[in-house]
Formats: C-alpha cells, sequence, structure tokens
C-alpha cells in the first residue's frame, strides 16, 4: 500500500468533514471541496463487517482522519476513506483538459496492445481500436486473485488503463508496477487526483469533479450509478506536463 500511504501523507491536515453520505453506489465526501468514490462493500456473510464502524460521527472529524480510512480491510471504510482523499485533493494545481477516458484510451490504444483492468462500458468501442484488448476483472473483495489475474496480461501491453477502484482494495500500486513500459493511465471517479501518481510511472490521470453538487448530490443519493450523475466534470491531467504549483 505504498502508494496509497504516500497519497494520505500528501494531505493537507486542516479542514474538516463537513458532509459525508454513503450510497448505493457512489460515497460523497465535502471537505475542502466534494470528493467521490465508488462505494463497495463485502459480500454478505464474509469475514468483514460490511458497515461504517464511525458511521454517525464523521462530520466535524478532520477530514484526513477519514482519509486513512483508505487503508481499512473493510470495503465500505476503505470506499468512504477514498472519497475523503478526493475532498482533500487541490485540482487547480493540475493544467486539467476536459477529454473523456474513453475517448482517450482509444486514442492512445489505437493500433497496440491494450490492457484493461477493471469494468467499463466501453471496452468494445476500445477493441475496436487496439491490435488485441485483454480485460482482468473481478470482484474488489477478490483483490488477490485479481492482482494475479492481471499479472499475466499487464507486462505485455503498450497501453494499460486501471480502474481507481484498485485503490478501495489496495491493488493499485501493485497493478501499477507490472506495467513500466506502457503508456498507462488511472480512470474512474475514485481516481485520485495526485501527483503522487505521476511518481509512480501515471502518463494520465482521469478523475471526476463535482463541477455542480446542486445537481449531482440528489442523484447520487437516490441511487444513480455513477454514469448517470449530473454535475460532474470529468478532466484528465497529464504527466508530461506536471503540476502547475
Amino acid at each position: 500500500m505504498k502508494l496509497l500511504e504516500e497519497i494520505l501523507d500528501s494531505l493537507p491536515a486542516g479542514p474538516a468533514v463537513e458532509e459525508a453520505y454513503v450510497c448505493s453506489f457512489d460515497v460523497a465526501v465535502r471537505s475542502a471541496q466534494w470528493g467521490l468514490s465508488s462505494a463497495f462493500r463485502d459480500p454478505c456473510g464474509g469475514s468483514q463487517p460490511a458497515w461504517v464502524q464511525a458511521a454517525g460521527t464523521l462530520v466535524g472529524r478532520p477530514a484526513r482522519e477519514v482519509a486513512a480510512y483508505a487503508l481499512s480491510d473493510r470495503l465500505l471504510e476503505a470506499s468512504l476513506g477514498m472519497a475523503a482523499v478526493n475532498s482533500l485533493l487541490d485540482p487547480e494545481q493540475f493544467v486539467l483538459h476536459e477529454i473523456n477516458a474513453a475517448q482517450l484510451v482509444a486514442e492512445k490504444g489505437r493500433g497496440k496492445r491494450v490492457a484493461v483492468v477493471g469494468s467499463f462500458p466501453f471496452l468494445e468501442r476500445i477493441r475496436a481500436a487496439a491490435a488485441s484488448l485483454r480485460v482482468a476483472h473481478r470482484p474488489p473483495w477478490e483483490g488477490r486473485e485479481g492482482v494475479e489475474e492481471a499479472r499475466r496480461i499487464l507486462p505485455e501491453a503498450e497501453v494499460v488503463a486501471v480502474t481507481g477502484s484498485s485503490f478501495i482494495n489496495h491493488t493499485a500500486g501493485e497493478l501499477l508496477a507490472l506495467c513500466p513500459n506502457a503508456y498507462t493511465l488511472v480512470l474512474g471517479p475514485t481516481t485520485p487526483l495526485s501527483p503522487v501518481l505521476f511518481r509512480h510511472g501515471v502518463d494520465a490521470i482521469c478523475a471526476a469533479l463535482v463541477a455542480d453538487p446542486a445537481q449531482a448530490l440528489p442523484c447520487i443519493l437516490q441511487g444513480a450509478p455513477f454514469r448517470m450523475i449530473e454535475g460532474m466534470r470529468l478532466v484528465t491531467a497529464f504527466r508530461n506536463e506536471g503540476t502547475v504549483r
């Protein structure tokens, strides 16, 4: 979890949690800004409790303290932690481009060997553009099995797209280490917009920002999956452009 720990160490200490919502598909936390994450849960009957132990006491806590839940072995707590992480990251430190992640993966992967870790609705579009497409996808509670599956396909890929949800089951760092020579993207609502990812070889960070909370929150609270949430801004930061401050 070295990558995740580096991100946590980089977070500011000041802001407190002002709102926190754990919903059907997404988690939303407001501190310095709104931060989102996909909401994952451990399977019923599993060894881990499926709830957030500190539920009801989150508001007013230091957001950095709640962000540390990202290290939890409980998937729902880790989801909450990643939303808190994203609520503390400053998007203004990057040159941001409003580029759809599917478009970027298709462009970078045209005629190349592409590997995707995660489940995305645009896979057929990538398959049509790429020389080959291999997909590794396991349920989030099968973290180790997912890494072993990825180990078979990532080293040979020229372009790799990794779901930001890999931070929730603590496999992100391992996955990125499997493809040091590939053009690598991390994408999805859980993706932390942090320069730490650039230091770990990520070429493009494709993240989601809440542009209009009045539009986004009703969708989140009423059970909309991410692709149906209104008021979002999909942005990409590139390693070769660095940060502006």
